[in-house]
């Protein structure tokens, strides 16, 4: 058998001509397998839904996240407030504990004289 474009002898199995790649008449084909595009559109509609999804998710969960970001820094501002607050009584309470440890000081200071003065004066009578 020969090639009915260039006349190149075939073998007897040939489907196609090896010189010129005509097709050999009356030899068949495989039969091409036949996709399930049913399959395939439902799968590309389920991550087109999922993907939605997502989407939806990630801008509820950054809409969210942005309102505990907002909540979280009104703490931080509520607690350097407080600990403001809070250096500012313990100067206080510091300078009050300063003043009444001086005033211990000074009566301390006072009954030892006092009591000087009542030996020197009791001394005083005694040699007299």
């Amino acid at each position: 058998m020969y090639c009915t474009q260039c006349s190149t002898e075939l073998d007897s199995n040939a489907r196609f001509c090896s010189s010129c790649g005509t097709p050999v008449p009356g030899t068949s084909m495989p039969p091409v397998p036949q996709r399930d595009w049913n399959l395939h559109v439902s799968i590309l509609g389920w991550l087109v839904i999922a993907h939605a999804v997502l989407t939806g998710l990630t801008q509820r969960i950054e809409m969210r996240l942005g309102e505990v970001q907002a909540g979280v820094q009104g703490i931080h501002a509520d607690v350097a407030a407080l600990q403001l607050r809070l250096e500012a009584r313990k100067s206080r309470l510091l300078f009050l504990f300063n003043l009444l440890a001086l005033l211990v000081t000074l009566m301390l200071a006072w009954i030892l004289y006092s009591q000087i003065v009542v030996i020197r004066h009791y001394r005083a009578r005694r040699a007299a």
